[in-house]
């Protein structure tokens, strides 16, 4: 009776996580390989705090929307489980 609904969060993880990946690769997050070995040893300190929170690039919300569909789903998930 459930299957369903877990068919269907585990098919939107999958696409999520398909996406995020995608993206990744388009925008070249995975590059530079040589360099990213290198960077836990690097003494950078921490990065300056964010001063305008309305100046937040367009991922994070977006980031922020994927990961609020996620816990919803989840949320009704765990509801529907345990409901029946």
């Amino acid at each position: 009776m459930y299957l369903p609904l877990w068919i269907i969060l585990v098919a939107f993880s999958l696409w999520f996580t398909l996406m995020a990946f995608f993206w990744g690769l388009q925008s070249g997050q995975f590059s530079d390989q040589e360099r990213a070995r290198f960077l836990p040893l690097r003494d950078a300190g921490l990065p300056p705090a964010v001063k305008d929170p309305a100046g937040l690039p367009v991922e994070v919300y977006v980031m922020m929307a994927v990961g609020l569909m996620v816990l919803s789903g989840l949320a009704a998930s765990l509801f529907f489980s345990l409901k029946g």
